[in-house]
């Protein structure tokens, strides 16, 4: 069986290679499944040889530029970020492929030396050059090691940071960037996840009453804090399996597992009951003002057989019967009937 050989360099060009293919899922391209297996060729070819041939290199490189070139919807940062991983996998490959050329030349020319005692009489000479020759041929390979330990930090130094930057794009990308919780996109990515593993739970809407009217009365300023608020107190609520995302405007989204339609309207029920008794201070000294405000909840089952869009509909006919009399809970069941929670 053939002994493998670790090259630090090359695992980094594998954590690369890996994070490249994970880009390209998040992406979510047309050819990203045929990406991926040529992706998991070349990580082999990797890992069965220490020397990589310079061929296989620049074919490794034109596959990634190529793929990621299509990517039209890619945006500037995130194709900058794809940019500097192909930048990173070139380097790391080019060292791969160069460095043990440069290895190979320094053994050469150390075994042509030993070759050459073959014409020394004196026999003292000829240890102390074979003591000299030892120590070179020992320093060779150690400055070869200590060459790929500090190419291989350097590069991993980069990678991290590179991951660091990817996943604060991933988390701004579905975060909301006034209230910081979810955004629609990570509400639908969810949703669609949660609905594919066949189980049922509860899809809810809220949005604030009369918001309008806190923005006429008190600038868009405070109803920006008022948003906030919301969002806030309503997670300090919900459990950590639970999902709050914001949809836009005033309008909030729910997901929750583990509990019934009606156990999920008698806890907004009293939920929203609870914060309508809060007042919300701004401003300061004699400018200080006071702010009160309510919120109405929509609330639907997902059932097996739903559409991701019969769900949100049902959802969002419960918020509009809830808005007929603001500040309450409104259960809508798969069924035509409806139930209604009001305390």
């Amino acid at each position: 069986m053939k002994e493998h050989v670790t090259n630090p360099v090359a695992d980094v060009a594998n954590t690369l290679l890996s994070l490249l293919c994970d880009q390209a899922r998040d992406e979510g391209g047309p050819e990203t499944d045929e990406f991926c297996t040529r992706v998991r060729s070349y990580q082999l070819r990797l890992y069965e040889s220490v020397a990589l041939e310079p061929e296989t290199a620049r074919e490794c490189i034109d596959d990634c530029v190529t793929y990621f070139g299509r990517l039209r919807t890619v945006t500037l940062i995130r194709t900058a970020e794809f940019n500097e991983l192909i930048d990173l996998l070139k380097a790391a490959l080019t060292e791969i492929t160069s460095d043990n050329h440069n290895f190979h030349d320094r053994l050469f020319r150390t075994s042509d030396s030993f070759k050459s005692l073959t014409a020394l009489e004196d026999v003292r000479e000829i240890k102390s050059q074979l003591s000299r020759l030892v120590r070179e041929f020992r320093q060779v390979v150690i400055d070869k090691q200590q060459d790929e330990e500090r190419i291989a930090a350097d590069f991993s130094r980069r990678v991290r940071d590179l991951e660091a930057k990817l996943e604060l794009a991933r988390r701004e990308a579905l975060t909301d960037p006034l209230t910081k919780i979810a955004n629609r996109a990570a509400f639908d990515r969810t949703l669609k996840a949660w609905a594919s593993q066949k189980k049922s739970f509860v899809v809810g809407m809220i949005d604030i009453d009369h918001f309008k009217a806190i923005n006429d009365a008190h600038g868009h300023n405070v109803g920006d804090s008022a948003l906030v608020c919301a969002a806030q107190w309503l997670g300090e609520k919900l459990r950590k399996k639970d999902l709050l995302a914001r949809f836009g405007g005033d309008e909030f989204g729910l997901l929750l597992e583990g509990i019934s339609l009606p156990q999920a309207g008698r806890r907004f029920s009293e939920l929203l009951t609870e914060f309508s008794e809060k007042s919300y201070l701004y401003g300061t000294g004699e400018d200080q003002k006071t702010v009160k405000f309510t919120m109405s909840c929509g609330l639907t089952e997902y059932i097996t057989g739903d559409t991701l869009m019969t769900v949100l509909q049902r959802a969002d006919e419960a918020l509009y019967e809830a808005k007929r009399s603001r500040n309450r809970a409104c259960t809508k069941p798969r069924s035509v009937f409806s139930g209604i929670f009001k305390w």
